[in-house]
């Protein structure tokens, strides 16, 4: 956890440099946010607030000289720091920016077909990470008070993209649920833990519309949903599904609660642990149930087709909260 610590990122506004932002909130730091551009600026720290965390907003263009840049970043570390300041450097890895997707998108003899070949092949090799599983990658290692070093993602986040099983670090209770972006096929997309801040949540990944225990396991979920809400339990779900078969597995068990689409299984799994299948590769059932500030209380990993939260044992698992909290608040 972060609690207590300033976190200063420059370039800020989207990408990495975004994703870095959210999880650091998440973990519990206040975050100071550098972009050149307001409306990303605004976007990036309104889902920090929403989040439940502090944030400062800095708008500055740092595209001028090396020396700017690092004069700018001395100058706001000393004044929302004090003193105590980190400094580490860290390689990103190759990251999937916007910037990489355009080019791939371009014709090849307007933009050369050189570069857009080189682009477009590492991306089918799946040689690329997300911003998200970057900062997930970089965030794990903020817990000490380490300066001077250089971090390479290659050391930690390229083993657990590209692996199921081994070098995944599992969420334990009472962990910060990191941040991760869910694109419901109905609705605006979701910051969680944040869209979850108030109530307990329960988080489920699922292997896919095609999977007869992940089916099982929603229409569940759906026939509790009167017994949920009297406990103010919000239930969201996601897949690696594409967004038609998402609104196909929706309307087929009459679901209400959020069900995202489309999910990065890499980036997930750098940022929960769960388990990965390879080919095809999608994400292996796994549950969490989050307390009212984001929290994790208990998690649930299978690296198979079976084991699975179940709405049972979550309605009696928050009834117990919430009789122990209410017997701490009597003593």
């Amino acid at each position: 956890m972060l609690t207590g610590k300033t976190a200063l990122i420059t370039g800020g506004g989207r990408g990495i440099g975004r994703a870095i932002a959210l999880q650091l909130a998440q973990r519990g730091a206040d975050v100071a946010v550098a972009a050149r551009s307001e409306a990303e600026l605004v976007e990036t720290t309104s889902a920090v607030v929403a989040a439940g965390d502090r944030a400062h907003p800095i708008v500055a263009d740092l595209a001028a000289t090396k020396a700017a840049i690092e004069a700018h970043t001395v100058n706001l570390a000393a004044e929302l720091a004090g003193t105590g300041v980190t400094v580490n450097a860290y390689r990103p890895g190759s990251v999937d920016t916007a910037m990489q997707a355009w080019i791939r998108d371009q014709d090849p003899d307007a933009i050369g077909r050189a570069l857009h070949e080189r682009f477009t092949e590492r991306h089918a090799a799946g040689d690329l990470i997300t911003p998200e599983a970057s900062a997930a990658a970089l965030t794990r290692r903020l817990d000490g008070d380490a300066t001077g070093e250089i971090w390479d993602v290659a050391d930690d986040t390229s083993s657990r993209s590209r692996s199921t099983q081994g070098t995944v670090t599992k969420l334990h209770p009472g962990d910060t649920f990191p941040s991760l972006t869910i694109t419901p096929a109905d609705g605006q997309p979701l910051e969680l833990p944040g869209a979850l801040a108030g109530h307990f949540g329960v988080v489920l990944l699922y292997r896919g519309g095609w999977c007869p225990y992940c089916n099982a396991q929603l229409r569940a979920f759906r026939r509790a949903a009167d017994q949920l809400a009297d406990l103010h339990i919000r239930v969201v779900a996601s897949s690696v599904d594409d967004e038609a078969t998402t609104r196909q597995t929706i309307a087929k068990h009459g679901l209400e609660f959020p069900v995202g689409h489309d999910a990065d299984a890499d980036a997930v799994a750098a940022a929960t642990g769960a388990f990965v299948n390879d080919a095809p590769r999608y994400l292996q059932s796994t549950g969490f149930v989050l307390d009212r500030e984001g929290r994790v209380i208990v998690s649930v990993y299978s690296s198979g087709a079976i084991g699975r939260l179940v709405p049972e044992d979550v309605i009696g698992l928050i009834k117990y909260v919430r009789e122990h909290e209410a017997e701490e608040q009597a003593a």
